[in-house]
């Protein structure tokens, strides 16, 4: 099949693509901004409270960027921060900020407006794509491409582990959205759910490394080889030996060097915590929880 392929830039769906990632994100981004900004400034002369400049905020402004962030990979930070002056820029009238940001972005009952964080927010509608991505009703062609490069890191299991930053290097190569939407999820994630060291994940887990580099050996996953404790020998409190360890999981007997250095790799506070923790885990991990959301899922990010 013959294709004709243009130098010039398209437009598809309402984005315009070039030849450059980055020109492609400024130049539908940019655009957006300035009606984001537009819209702000259409309402900088009404006596609002600071209630009433995060209800504009909320309903008319934010919605013009929602469509180019959740779709393109991040904007430059300048972009961002950007985005950040322009609102406090608003809500405090073009004056210095009487209220600490943080403290406006809390809750109404912690004393906050509940004002958007533009970080949280960006990260909740990259962390959107995750859903879509493992929702197994969804069979759109363009999980392919991402499924092509996560196979690698056993796929949907890439969601559950502690990624390091390496691996996002690595993915940025290929795929610097997939990247983006994997660094969000990481940011949502970090320290969210309070599952026991004995099940803490093996595989690309940043905590266990050897020359810098994370664990990921396909065919023991395969064998359901997933967390530490199964490496984990409860009757004498230490790691199986490599014999066990074939006769249990039907490990090829070459594999003894890999063993091994994955054991000696595994840091001493996750083996001093299993056995203090040995407890099976049953808690619904987040994964399974923003998989059973029907709706909200931006809000709960």
């Amino acid at each position: 099949m013959k294709f004709n392929w243009t130098s010039d830039e398209a437009t598809t769906l309402g984005i315009s693509f070039t030849n450059n990632e980055k020109d492609t994100v400024l130049k539908n981004i940019l655009p957006k901004l300035q009606n984001f900004k537009n819209c702000l400034k259409s309402w900088h002369h009404r006596k609002l409270t600071l209630i009433g400049k995060n209800t504009v905020l909320k309903t008319f402004a934010l919605p013009k960027l929602i469509y180019v962030l959740t779709v393109l990979p991040n904007p430059p930070n300048d972009v961002i921060n950007d985005i950040k002056s322009a609102i406090f820029n608003f809500i405090w009238d073009g004056k210095p900020d009487k209220i600490k940001r943080t403290q406006l972005i809390q809750s109404v009952e912690n004393g906050g407006i509940q004002l958007t964080n533009i970080d949280s927010f960006l990260n909740a509608v990259k962390c959107s794509w995750v859903k879509r991505y493992l929702d197994n009703t969804n069979t759109s062609k363009w999980k392919l491409f991402y499924q092509k490069i996560l196979k690698k890191y056993g796929d949907s299991l890439l969601f559950e582990c502690n990624i390091s930053n390496t691996i996002l290097h690595e993915i940025a190569d290929e795929n610097i959205f997939l990247s983006d939407v994997l660094s969000a999820w990481s940011d949502v994630t970090h320290n969210l759910e309070t599952q026991t060291s004995s099940k803490t994940i093996l595989w690309n887990n940043k905590d266990i490394t050897s020359n810098n580099k994370t664990f990921f050996y396909k065919d023991w996953f395969e064998r359901s080889i997933k967390y530490v404790d199964q490496l984990y020998d409860y009757r004498i409190k230490d790691f199986y030996s490599f014999d066990n360890i074939c006769y249990i999981y039907g490990i090829p007997s070459n594999n003894f060097l890999k063993y091994y250095t994955l054991i000696k790799s595994i840091p001493i506070h996750i083996k001093s915590e299993i056995n203090t923790n040995n407890t099976p885990c049953t808690q619904t991990t987040f994964v399974e929880n923003i998989l059973g959301r029907k709706n909200k899922i931006n809000k709960i990010l």
